[in-house]
């Protein structure tokens, strides 16, 4: 049995967050998942300012919006009284 200060639970986004973390003050951690592969699809669909110093802090920012959609990609958000309803606001 291996003995670790911090046990983090989980490997969605806020535990990945916190195991970076905590591996750049090169703290003791294990992180435990039930998934047992990777994923086809994202568990965050959505990445807001504070997320993205978040990755600039870890050096990942300028690689992850390479990767990501053009900068002149919509990303406005719509809602709608219904699927193909009236639009009552746009973000």
């Amino acid at each position: 049995m291996r003995h670790v200060p911090v046990t983090i639970v989980g490997g969605e986004p806020v535990g990945m967050v916190l195991e970076t973390s905590l591996a750049a003050f090169e703290i003791p951690r294990l992180l435990v998942d039930a998934e047992t592969g990777l994923r086809w699809f994202p568990k965050g669909s959505t990445h807001n300012p504070r997320t993205m110093e978040h990755y600039r802090r870890f050096g990942i920012l300028q690689e992850l919006r390479r990767l990501g959609l053009p900068e002149d990609h919509a990303s406005d958000v719509g809602f709608f009284t219904t699927l193909n309803g009236w639009e009552l606001a746009r973000i």
